[in-house]
């Protein structure tokens, strides 16, 4: 990456007699660490409409190990688990979300539930396990085709808790973070070093003006 411009020395003739040690000070640009969008941040850029990684799964697009399918839905483990046991269960039908299900839908939407509590039994979830149901921005839903989590294989909280310990829900990490670093890598200077300009100038100097020549401009050290 390319190196940030040095600043040099101010020098001022026929002013004093000190002398001065031009040093130059590189700065290389700093590479922040990648960070993973978070459900929230994905889901406020997420829009309905269009084709799913869902969809793309279903149609075999993308390879993906079922843990139970039939002709009406399928469930994998999800990538991203946020417990022990964590998969997911969508209908091959693609609905966007709960929101947008009618009357015709029931008999689809039981059947879900049934295959979730069917699975997490096998999974060894026998203490319990939770079911949810992200729909829209608001409630986090970043890929609108309609699916159900299935949580478990810990003591789960409720309300559901923060997950940081001053309660920002890694706003810091999801967000603040990367976007400083962003700001802070576009702000270096991508231009060349600035030109020496040779200019006359009148300094002040113990209540006298001195004329002198303005050489350079850099960081100095007496």
């Amino acid at each position: 990456r390319k190196l940030l411009n040095f600043v040099s020395l101010v020098q001022i003739s026929n002013i004093s007699k000190c002398s001065y040690r031009t040093s130059s000070y590189n700065f290389t640009r700093i590479s922040g660490p990648s960070f993973k969008m978070s459900e929230v941040e994905k889901s406020s850029i997420a829009s309905p409409g269009g084709d799913t990684i869902f969809g793309k799964i279903l149609r075999k697009e993308i390879p993906c190990d079922f843990i139970y399918e039939d002709d009406r839905c399928v469930a994998f483990h999800d990538i991203n688990a946020q417990a022990p046991v964590h998969f997911l269960v969508i209908p091959r039908k693609p609905i966007e979300m709960l929101s947008v299900a009618d009357s015709s839908d029931e008999t689809l939407l039981g059947h879900l539930m049934l295959v979730a509590s069917k699975l997490a039994k096998e999974q060894g979830l026998n203490d319990g396990f939770r079911l949810v149901v992200n729909n829209g921005k608001d409630g986090a839903q970043s890929v609108y085709h309609l699916h159900l989590h299935v949580l478990g294989g810990r003591q789960l909280g409720w309300p559901p808790v923060r997950s940081d310990t001053f309660g920002l829900n890694n706003i810091w990490l999801t967000k603040l973070a990367p976007r400083l670093t962003n700001f802070l890598l576009k702000s270096q200077p991508e231009t060349p070093p600035l030109p020496i300009y040779r200019e006359p100038i009148s300094i002040h100097y113990n209540n006298k003006i001195s004329s002198g020549m303005f050489h350079s401009m850099n960081i100095c050290s007496a």
